[in-house]
């Protein structure tokens, strides 16, 4: 296995169009070891894959996902394609399974900040069913549903995300409690945020760091300088160019 696992981020955002099909094929065509996508839920309990909880941003809707049936959601274009539409999780889990990556999983939340009931155990049912069971896991930047991952499968990897701010407040002891709290020893910090003295304190807590927003060259340089175990981009085929390059020199 790769020290400096590439996960593409949103399948690769600055290559092709966010979380959508089209961008997930390409991600695992040339060769990332994760893809990174987000889900949400419909008014009418369907899980699709999209980043932002509203529709303004990527689509040519309005509003939050949340208050679209699937139907209508599917009437949308995403990006300045006129094709490309938010995809179901259920339709993106063949890609993946049929390849050999890993799917980073990220369980986002309403406008509002409140949760999805029950989403996360739908879509975790989903997943098992494609038998990427052994090949998933969960993040998110709120505490509670990475806690709440042990009730629905029991195993299941899983990786708290925080802001820079975030950590800044609360220090080295204060993420090992809500580490603890998570039930998972592992976090992702902004890239900027990530350095090899940090690295260190981490390791002797028995926490995993990695890092996301790693989306231009000096930082995918700076990840795998720092062998970090994964790390997200938004530019995936240059972050396995440099993996490469450096494997070389």
């Amino acid at each position: 296995m790769d020290v400096c696992r590439i996960a593409a981020h949103r399948g690769g955002a600055l290559e092709q169009i966010e979380n959508t099909l089209p961008t997930f094929r390409h991600a695992v065509a040339i060769g990332a070891d994760e893809v990174e996508l987000d889900i949400h839920r419909s008014a009418d309990g369907v899980v699709v894959v999209h980043h932002d909880a509203t529709l303004d941003r990527m689509t040519s809707g309005q509003g939050a996902i949340g208050d679209h049936d699937h139907a209508s959601l599917q009437t949308l274009r995403v990006g300045a394609s006129e094709t490309a539409r938010i995809p179901t999780l259920e339709a993106v889990l063949p890609v993946l399974a049929a390849s050999s990556v890993t799917l980073r999983l990220e369980v986002k939340r309403a406008p509002d900040g409140a949760a999805y009931p029950g989403m996360l155990a739908q879509a975790i049912d989903r997943v098992v069913a494609h038998g990427l069971e052994r090949r998933f896991y969960v993040t998110s930047f709120h505490v509670d549903d990475l806690a709440s991952l042990a009730s629905v499968l029991g195993d299941a990897k899983s990786l708290l995300l925080m802001e820079d701010q975030t950590y800044r407040a609360i220090g080295p002891d204060g993420l090992s409690r809500k580490l603890d709290t998570a039930n998972t020893r592992e976090v992702a910090l902004p890239i900027g945020s990530v350095d090899a003295d940090l690295l260190e304190q981490m390791q002797k807590r028995g926490i995993v760091m990695s890092a996301f927003g790693c989306h231009d060259e000096a930082r995918i340089r700076k990840a795998l300088q720092l062998q970090l175990p994964v790390f997200t981009t938004d530019r995936p085929s240059l972050a396995l160019a440099l993996r490469r390059q450096a494997k070389t020199t």
